[in-house]
């Protein structure tokens, strides 16, 4: 695994400074609608924040889509992220701007969708291209997850020793970059659009670098897993899709509290032209069972 430092300006500030532009920042976030402004802010606050970049050791990321009848969508188009003229606001993307947003496991990634029981929802599961070098994405929320199963970073490998980072950084230095940490992992967590202003500013801070894929962040709606917000070109770099199942929510386990559905159809193959060849579950040919025991469903389907 692969990390990069960043230490500047932070270093020349006190705690109670760092602290004092953290609410300065979140407070005028609230009324401030221009992102440019809010950008500078994270700039003037940021730089030198000191974390960890990574180049993503995964195999798999996913995304889900809200199939708007019980049809499957026709073309890998459809599942990726949207054009420019239907890209919405979201967390780390203004309208017109599209990122690529997917997850760790399929479970996080339908979650995300903030899906209802009775749903049709399509899974796309994309594969890396390249196994030993993934997208180099800015982690927030590295410092504040000790845990290695609560970190929002992805591959093997990943426990992330904090006290040699701490040694590494310095106490002082290490204490103000997780302040910023925190602070911006809770932006990133926050549901709804309170804080959309403060998360695209952060994002577009550090994804205009050419050096930085996307960014990772803890799921905002799944208890464990990551998001990734990858740029659009950045994908066609690093994933390629590898299987997709159109299914439709029956139940959330009570007890592990993951979704259960039921799977209506499954991608087959994807064509040359982007096209995707499907198969209904109900008219599986024999044997095609192991196919579906394949397809990356975490929590289970009827």
């Amino acid at each position: 695994m692969k990390r990069g430092r960043q230490t500047l300006r932070v270093k020349s500030r006190s705690l109670w400074d760092v602290r004092r532009l953290l609410t300065a920042v979140e407070v005028r976030a609230i009324n401030e609608a221009d992102i440019e402004a809010l950008s500078l802010l994270i700039d003037r606050l940021a730089r030198g924040y000191t974390t960890t970049s990574s180049h993503l050791e995964t195999d798999y990321v996913y995304r889900s889509r809200t199939n708007p009848g019980r049809t499957p969508f026709n073309a890998v188009g459809e599942l990726s992220h949207p054009n420019a003229d239907c890209a919405k606001l979201g967390r780390a993307n203004l309208s017109g701007k599209p990122v690529f947003y997917c997850s760790s496991t399929d479970n996080c990634a339908i979650f995300e969708q903030q899906s209802s029981i009775g749903d049709v929802i399509t899974v796309s599961q994309w594969r890396a291209k390249q196994k030993n070098t993934g997208p180099y994405c800015f982690v927030i929320g590295d410092l504040t997850h000790k845990d290695k199963f609560n970190r929002p970073l992805v591959g093997k490998g990943t426990m992330f020793a904090v006290e040699s980072f701490r040694k590494l950084t310095g106490k002082q230095l290490y204490k103000k970059s997780l302040l910023i940490d925190e602070h911006f992992s809770s932006w990133f967590k926050s549901e709804g659009e309170e804080f959309y202003n403060l998360t695209n500013a952060i994002a577009k801070f550090y994804m205009s670098s050419d050096k930085i894929d996307g960014l990772v962040y803890e799921s905002v709606a799944a208890e464990r897993g990551f998001n990734l917000a990858l740029k659009p070109s950045s994908l066609d770099v690093f994933f390629e899709p590898s299987a997709a199942y159109m299914c439709r929510m029956v139940a959330i386990d009570a007890k592990s509290g993951l979704p259960i559905v039921k799977i209506e159809a499954a991608s087959t193959s994807f064509g040359r032209d982007g096209s995707i060849n499907w198969i209904e579950t109900s008219v599986l040919p024999t044997g095609f069972k192991s196919y579906l025991d394949k397809l990356p469903i975490g929590a289970g389907y009827e």
